[in-house]
C-alpha cells in the first residue's frame, strides 16, 4: 500500500534541490565579459626615449662636420697670429724712431690702422664660425627628429621623450640640482631607442636615402633671401630647362690644403678690405 508514494517523494526532493540551486545562482552570478574587460589593467602607453647626450657624442657625421670647422678655425688663428707678430715688429721699429718725426707719425698711423683692421676681421671670423657651428647642430638635430618620427610612425608610438643621461658632476652643485629637479625620475632602459636611431641614420647615409621631413621641420629662414654668391643667378623658371652644373675650376676648393689656402687668402683680403678708421 506504501510503494506508490516513492515517486512522489523523489519528485519533491528534486524540486527542492532545483529551487536551492536557482537561489544560489541569483546570489552569486557568473562574471560577465564586460566585467572582466573592465577589471583588466590597461596596457602601457607606447612611449620611447632618446638620449641627446649619447646621440651627439656618437654621431659620426656631426663630428666630421665639426672637425672640418675646427681645422679652418686653426688656420684662421694662424693668419691672425702672423699678423700679430708683424704688428709687434712694427712696434719695435716704431720705438727706434724719434717721436714726432714724419717716419714716426706715418708708422704709428699704419700700426693703428692695421690693429683696427685685425680686430674687425677677428670679430667677423668668429661670428661666421659660430653661425656655421650652429647650423651643423641644427641640421643634425633635424635629421634626428625626422628619423625619430619615421621610427615612431612605423612602431605606432605616441610620444618620444628627450632625456640626457650624462651623470652630473659632484663638484658642481648646479648640475646636481638640475638632475634633482628634472621631471623624469625613472624609465625602462629597453624603451631607449637612441642606438636604433643612430643605426638607422648610418644606414640611410650609406644608402643615400633620407627620412621624410615632417611639417615645420624646415631650416630657419635666413636674414636675406636670393642668390648667396655673385656667381649664382635667379632660379630657372618652370618652363625653362635646368642649366647643367658648372664644371669644377681651379678657383673651387677641393682638397683640405686648397681650402686652407683659400681661407688664408680670404682673411688677408678681409684685412685689406676693412676701411681705416
Amino acid at each position: 500500500m506504501n510503494r506508490p508514494r516513492l515517486p512522489a517523494l523523489l519528485v519533491g526532493l528534486l524540486s527542492v534541490l532545483a529551487a536551492g540551486n536557482a537561489a544560489e545562482a541569483q546570489q552569486d552570478p557568473a562574471p560577465s565579459q564586460d566585467a572582466e574587460t573592465t577589471s583588466a589593467p590597461a596596457p602601457p602607453p607606447p612611449v620611447a626615449f632618446v638620449d641627446l647626450a649619447y646621440f651627439f657624442a656618437h654621431c659620426e657625421p656631426f663630428h666630421e662636420a665639426m672637425a672640418e670647422i675646427k681645422v679652418e678655425v686653426e688656420c684662421a688663428n694662424g693668419v691672425v697670429n702672423a699678423e700679430n707678430e708683424a704688428l709687434k715688429a712694427m712696434q719695435q721699429q716704431l720705438a727706434g724712431l724719434g717721436a714726432g718725426t714724419p717716419e714716426y707719425v706715418e708708422l704709428e698711423a699704419k700700426i693703428t690702422r692695421r690693429t683696427a683692421e685685425l680686430g674687425a676681421s677677428v670679430q667677423t671670423q668668429k661670428a661666421a664660425f659660430v653661425r656655421r657651428e650652429a647650423k651643423v647642430y641644427w641640421d643634425t638635430y633635424q635629421q634626428l627628429t625626422r628619423e625619430v618620427e619615421a621610427y615612431a610612425r612605423e612602431h605606432r608610438l605616441v610620444m618620444v621623450v628627450r632625456i640626457n643621461e650624462a651623470p652630473p658632476s659632484l663638484v658642481k652643485p648646479e648640475e646636481i640640482l638640475k638632475q634633482i629637479n628634472r621631471e623624469l625620475i625613472w624609465y625602462d632602459p629597453q624603451r631607449d631607442i637612441t642606438r636604433l636611431i643612430l643605426q638607422r641614420m648610418t644606414e640611410r647615409a650609406k644608402s643615400g636615402e633620407a627620412a621624410e621631413p615632417s611639417p615645420g621641420s624646415e631650416e630657419p629662414a635666413s636674414e636675406s633671401e636670393g642668390p648667396t654668391s655673385e656667381n649664382e643667378g635667379p632660379a630657372p623658371k618652370a618652363d625653362e630647362p635646368e642649366a647643367p652644373p658648372p664644371k669644377p675650376s681651379a678657383a673651387q676648393p677641393g682638397s683640405l690644403s686648397e681650402r686652407k689656402r683659400d681661407l688664408v687668402y680670404f682673411v688677408r683680403s678681409t684685412l685689406r678690405a676693412v676701411p681705416a678708421k
